[in-house]
């Protein structure tokens, strides 16, 4: 059994180091997309009546999730006197929703970075 310190580790090369970017950025980005649902106007009305949009009964229970899964932002946010809504908020939110996007990332290249050292290639003999 072959056990590797990381100083024995070898550097990988530019191409794989390249190839992960995209990922590394999808992951970074996506636990952002639910704030989508914030721009959409008229997307949340508790009590609809008919003249509101078509979509507001599609949009609303996501609007709704959403807005529970930003609430540790928000609630330290209101900690800090920033009102939801404001450029602060929106500031706090995203970085929030970058944290967990880069804890994400973070998991991802331990993950990989383990198998890489597990799975490596047999030396063949001249």
């Amino acid at each position: 059994m072959n056990v590797s310190t990381p100083s024995q580790q070898q550097p990988l090369d530019d191409r794989v180091r390249w190839s992960r970017k995209p990922l590394y950025w999808l992951l970074f980005t996506v636990p952002s997309l639910p704030l989508i649902i914030f721009l959409i106007p008229d997307g949340m009305t508790l009590m609809p009546e008919p003249t509101d949009p078509w979509y507001t009964r599609y949009t609303a229970p996501i609007w709704l999730l959403t807005a529970f899964y930003v609430y540790p932002a928000t609630a330290l946010g209101t900690l800090l006197g920033v009102p939801p809504g404001s450029p602060g908020w929106v500031l706090i939110v995203l970085l929030y929703t970058g944290l967990i996007g880069w804890g994400i990332c973070s998991w991802v290249a331990r993950r990989r970075a383990a198998t890489v050292v597990d799975r490596r290639p047999l030396e063949t003999e001249p």
